[in-house]
């Protein structure tokens, strides 16, 4: 384990923090699905104590929250519900965060049309 010193100058407390940092070990770099299909984007993180993920589209675009068309699910994934190219394809960010330190990663989704040539 690491372990990470903090101070907390203005009441002059010290203490000892013992921890891992957050470390992503298992995401999506990039994802290539059918227009209409949902599509989970994998963010999966260690660290003590466990880290807390989140997501949000574009480099400074705002967290996503579960609605009707995203879902977080508990191990840090993101699904995501009948994709579109105009609303859904580009960068996708998680961070994972805990006391001792945070991660980041970034997923592209690419979605593309499905032609049928019956």
């Amino acid at each position: 384990r690491r372990f990470a010193i903090c101070y907390r100058f203005l009441t002059m407390d010290y203490f000892l923090f013992a921890g891992e940092p957050a470390r992503i070990h298992l995401w999506t770099a990039v994802r290539v699905e059918f227009q209409g299909a949902s599509v989970q984007l994998f963010c999966r993180a260690g660290g003590y104590p466990k880290p807390a993920c989140a997501w949000r589209y574009s480099q400074f675009g705002e967290t996503i929250k579960d609605d009707k068309m995203h879902k977080l699910l508990p191990n840090g994934d993101l699904l995501i519900s009948e994709i579109s190219w105009t609303e859904n394809m580009g960068d996708y960010y998680c961070a994972c965060e805990n006391e001792a330190g945070v991660d980041e990663v970034s997923t592209f989704l690419y979605p593309v049309s499905y032609h049928s040539y019956d």
